[in-house]
């Protein structure tokens, strides 16, 4: 599948290690304009190549080899032609971050449902048979209002 692979730059990467006692996280601020920030807490770089798969819209693989957890921050233009003040995304990753996103063809997992289908609880089935008009008694102080669980059952194919 076409995508990018995630590699070490000339000069090699600029990360900064994780402290050990913060937690992991992922948050994205765009503030309207086209400006981006992502800020990564105590991650992987597998992390940052999925996370920059999701912002890009195709797979992205980790071929740095780098283990360990980071903190990074990328601030980028999702639109270079709006303001050419701040790199695009791929640039980004680059400059900031000492690392590269090359286009080429990854090897992705995907999970195919290839079938949904959704099986009657016990419940559902007592209250098929009830007779129209009959209703379900609510316990004192409730609110008379109906739930239904719905469970579904998935086959995969492997």
């Amino acid at each position: 599948m076409d995508g990018f692979a995630l590699v070490s730059a000339k000069g090699g990467p600029k990360l900064e290690k994780a402290l050990p006692d913060r937690r992991a996280g992922i948050a994205v601020v765009n503030d309207g304009t086209g400006h981006t920030k992502m800020r990564l807490t105590n991650v992987s770089v597998s992390t940052l190549a999925s996370a920059l798969g999701r912002r890009l819209g195709d797979p992205v693989a980790d071929k740095t080899g780098i283990q360990g957890e980071y903190d990074m921050v990328l601030d980028y233009e999702n639109d270079a032609d709006v303001s050419p003040s701040l790199p695009s995304v791929l640039k980004a990753v680059q400059e900031q971050l000492g690392l590269k996103l090359e286009k080429q063809k990854v090897t992705v997992e995907m999970l195919v449902i290839d079938h949904v289908e959704r099986i009657p609880t016990e419940n559902q089935l007592r209250e098929r048979q009830k007779p129209a008009g009959a209703r379900r008694k609510t316990p004192a102080g409730w609110p008379a209002r109906k739930v239904l669980r719905r469970p579904i059952e998935v086959l995969l194919h492997c």
